[in-house]
């Protein structure tokens, strides 16, 4: 088959077989455990609005334990505002899970849904492609979505990253409002 009558952009003939399930195609590489295979194949139109919030250990983003149950709170309410389906994907490292008890108190069980932590990066990439836009605490995927281009945003920039200012949005920013923009 030539290149040219392809209508994924994986160059054919290539070292390393994408492993992503029924993806016919060789991958250039497998930066980031698989990544460019998911960014590179089935790019499709979202069918539903969808965020991804990737969370992080309160007091290593310098942020005390009811300050960031209650700007988790916030932000799941002026996300439900735009009428969007959450994923919280908890941090590898967090152990306290604030998130059922705050999604039971809004009555959002039909519209956030907590990702435990797991192991397989398959599965992350497949989340973050569901995605129409990701929010973190200075979360690797935050970078990752990035690589595969989903608008990422970091609350706060806690851990001092180079990233560019337009990509930080203060804890006292609507959320709503940046999903709103980059939806429409």
């Amino acid at each position: 088959m030539s290149e040219e009558k392809r209508d994924c952009p994986v160059p054919m003939n290539k070292p390393g077989k994408c492993l992503k399930d029924g993806c016919p195609h060789w991958c250039e590489s497998q930066l980031f455990d698989y990544v460019g295979c998911f960014f590179k194949c089935d790019l499709k139109p979202f069918q539903q609005k969808k965020i991804l919030l990737a969370t992080g250990i309160p007091h290593e983003m310098k942020f005390g334990e009811q300050d960031y149950i209650n700007y988790i709170t916030k932000f799941l309410k002026d996300v439900n505002r735009v009428n969007t389906y959450t994923y919280i994907k908890m941090h590898p490292r967090e152990r306290a899970n604030y998130y059922d008890k705050i999604i039971k108190e809004l009555g959002y069980e039909n519209t956030v849904e907590v990702v435990k932590p797991n192991k397989d990066k398959k599965l992350l990439y497949e989340l973050i492609r569901k995605c129409n836009v990701i929010f973190s605490f200075g979360s690797t995927v935050s970078i990752e979505a990035m690589v595969m281009r989903v608008p990422s945003f970091y609350i706060t920039n806690c851990y001092n990253l180079p990233i560019h200012p337009d990509q930080v949005l203060s804890i006292t920013d609507d959320v709503g409002e940046v999903v709103k923009k980059i939806l429409k």
